[in-house]
């Protein structure tokens, strides 16, 4: 779900991490967790009603087969009670009616250790990880990037340097090496890294230090008019995309641009006939992909494929009504243009009986001038 409120953010417990142990979550549990912070009514602590197919659609896990959605949702939120983080409450069925989940808030007062063959000491997770509201929406609700994005952060602000070799990463992300680096890679856009330095041991083999990562900061950069070749990292994943379009009618409204690429932002006409009309490549797949999903969506009674439905009979209908201008636009002027004729006609017919008067100029005489 993407958020707009600059002072909303989400807490993950830093157990969440923490591998091998009972607290730790996967990537599918961890974006629930955070999603359902973001949810939170105002009035209501730490509690949230919603149903699961507000949730499939705002976390974005809708597919062509409607139970199979309700079953990773379900499995998320089922985990989430029993590792501690969530408690749920529904009438009848959990797949049926309003469910409501309260927030777990003495899970971020836990403490859990994890013990590796490949470290002489421990690693101790302990308290938690603000996740604010610009950092969610880079994930694009993806799980992966979002335990990223949050371990990176909680080891960026530790006391010392804390270096994260990819045996670590393998471990927090729960997946095999090869996917790790794949993962880190694509968090290019948002996570830094810095590469380790290249040493000799005692024996004098060259070894590398594990490397360093750091959240790039995309509210305080000063622009540095010197090396202006360099990556702009004030620039969030939206801009990025914005550089990429080449329709001057995107680019140049905030409104256009957010209902085409935002997910969050409903799309309304003048957006969809900018859509419709596009010759920018990007702008057209971006919109595709906004216009199938809100027809494969259920929600409401797929209320979104509807929507749909409406505002392509309304650009229809828009399309008509061009046409129909045109014709009359063409046909006032044919129509003045005959009149003009006749009237030159007209001319040309009296003027050839009627007697000229020095004191009257004929009209012919006005056409020749």
């Amino acid at each position: 779900m993407k958020m707009n409120n600059e002072k909303s953010y989400a807490v993950l417990p830093n157990v969440a991490f923490a591998f091998n142990t009972d607290y730790q979550l996967n990537n599918d549990e961890t974006l629930m967790f955070i999603h359902l912070q973001f949810m939170k009514q105002y009035g209501l602590v730490d509690t949230v009603r919603t149903t699961l197919d507000m949730l499939i659609e705002d976390v974005d896990w809708v597919t062509k087969t409607p139970s199979r959605d309700k079953s990773r949702v379900i499995k998320a939120l089922e985990n989430l009670r029993s590792k501690g983080y969530i408690s749920l409450s529904f009438k009848e069925k959990i797949s049926k009616g309003t469910l409501t989940v309260t927030i777990n808030k003495s899970i971020e007062k836990q403490i859990a250790t994890s013990t590796v063959d490949w470290k002489s000491n421990p690693f101790e997770f302990k308290g938690f990880t603000k996740i604010m509201y610009e950092e969610y929406n880079l994930a694009e609700n993806n799980g992966y990037y979002l335990i990223a994005i949050a371990y990176t952060k909680w080891r960026e602000n530790a006391i010392y340097e804390w270096k994260i070799c990819t045996r670590e990463w393998e471990a927090v992300l729960g997946v095999t090496d090869k996917t790790a680096r794949k993962i880190l890679d694509n968090c290019h856009p948002f996570i830094t890294k810095v590469v380790g330095q290249k040493y000799k041991d005692e024996q004098g083999h060259i070894k590398q230090e594990a490397n360093t990562y750091k959240i790039q900061n995309f509210n305080n950069v000063k622009p540095d008019f010197e090396d202006i070749d360099k990556e702009v990292k004030s620039l969030s994943f939206l801009d990025n995309i914005k550089r990429k379009v080449s329709d001057s009618k995107v680019i140049d409204s905030e409104e256009v641009f957010n209902q085409i690429f935002d997910k969050r932002t409903k799309i309304e006409f003048e957006g969809y006939k900018i859509w419709k009309e596009t010759k920018c490549e990007v702008v057209k797949k971006a919109g595709q992909t906004k216009i199938d999903k809100m027809n494969a969506s259920t929600r409401f009674n797929g209320y979104a494929g509807r929507k749909v439905k409406e505002l392509e009979e309304q650009y229809q209908e828009s399309i008509k009504s061009q046409h129909a201008q045109m014709n009359r636009i063409k046909l006032m002027a044919q129509k003045h243009i005959d009149e003009l004729e006749g009237i030159g006609a007209h001319s040309e017919f009296t003027t050839s009986y009627k007697k000229k008067d020095r004191r009257e100029r004929d009209i012919t005489a006005f056409l020749d001038e």
